[in-house]
Parts: structure tokens; sequence; C-alpha cells
């Protein structure tokens, strides 16, 4: 405002407190995790970018960015990033790894 008063807030004058703002997961991704990608030598360390599309935007990471959920699960999607470590499941008993049950009787 140019000539008026500035005003606080509605919603922080009323509770008293200010609300924090919300911020995004980040993710860093590394270069030496990329699959794929432009390589690209800068200020003489080696570096990777890709363009990838994420909801209908396209964006330009490079390795050491930081980018937020979407991105990195765009990331993931498209193959420039190696899936997520997941837990290993227990896997299903053999037949010969299960007792004989004509053995007990």
């Amino acid at each position: 405002m140019i000539f008026g008063k500035r005003r606080a807030n509605a919603v922080a004058a009323a509770s008293g407190t200010a609300y924090p703002a919300l911020e995004p997961e980040l993710y860093v991704v590394a270069y030496e995790n990329m699959l794929k990608g432009n390589k690209l030598t800068r200020r003489g360390r080696p570096i990777r970018q890709v363009a990838i599309v994420v909801e209908g935007t396209v964006k330009l990471v490079t390795s050491g960015d930081r980018v937020d959920r979407r991105t990195y699960d765009a990331l993931i999607e498209s193959g420039v990033l190696p899936p997520r470590h997941r837990e290993p499941e227990a896997e299903p008993a053999t037949i010969e790894a299960l007792p004989d049950p004509l053995e007990d009787a």
C-alpha cells in the first residue's frame, strides 16, 4: 500500500499467533544416482541435467538440486533415478522347508 496503514493478518491477529508455513518434503538428486541425463562440466565438475514434465510443467533438474516429492517420483518413474529401496518381503516357504506331517505320526 502506498498511502494506507499496513494491517496485520486477520487470522494471526484473532488467535494471537501466526501459523508457520509448511515446507514441502525436499529430496536431493545426487549425480551418482542419476542414471540418465545430459552430462555437462560446470566449474570443473561433472553434472547431469534432465528436463521432466510434472503436472503439465516442464522442470529442469540438475544433479545436486533439491526437488519436491512429485518431481522425485516423476524422476523415478521415468528411469532417471533408481527405484526406492524397500524392505524385502518375507519369501514364501518352499515345500522342502515345511515339516513333514507323516514323520510325527
